[in-house]
């Protein structure tokens, strides 16, 4: 049975993982049913300039040093929206933690929300070749459900 395995940004790993941000905003969806079991990789705080970087180690208690360029949890995606045009509800703004302008101006005329539930943050980041893959997806990508041994749903 497939995954997926997500890339996203640090800032929003952490809004993720105390269960401020629901919903996942993106471009194009996996072609599964839901529910399905979707792993986050945290791209590096690296390039983060160090005023955001600060504020978000204080607010993780330094988790985020943990997760940067691992998998350091998953969610089960249990709804997909179709979202674009003027398709998008006022509250989706809120569970994206996004303006809605900014959703408007990121997924054009087509996109989708993922709504996040189930999310469980691992005590141990995972190496992206413990799920069977060797770089971090640009968006996202599939993954065998086989190879990632240490979660299911």
């Amino acid at each position: 049975m497939k995954s997926v395995i997500i890339s996203i940004k640090p800032t929003w790993c952490a809004k993720i993982a105390s269960g401020e941000k629901t919903i996942e905003v993106r471009r194009t969806r996996p072609k599964l049913d839901v529910p399905f079991l979707c792993h986050i990789y945290c791209t590096s705080v690296k390039s983060m300039p160090l005023d955001p970087y600060v504020k978000l180690h204080s607010q993780t208690g330094g988790a985020v040093d943990e997760w940067s360029g691992k998998v350091f949890g998953s969610f089960i995606c249990d709804a997909i929206y179709e979202i674009g045009g003027d398709a998008i509800p006022p509250e989706f703004g809120e569970k994206a933690c996004l303006p809605l302008a900014d959703i408007h101006k990121y997924v054009g005329q087509h996109g989708y929300g993922w709504q996040i539930s189930e999310m469980q943050v691992y005590d141990k980041p995972l190496e992206l070749g413990e799920l069977g893959i060797t770089h971090p997806p640009q968006s996202w990508c599939y993954v065998e459900e086989k190879e990632a041994t240490n979660v299911s749903l």
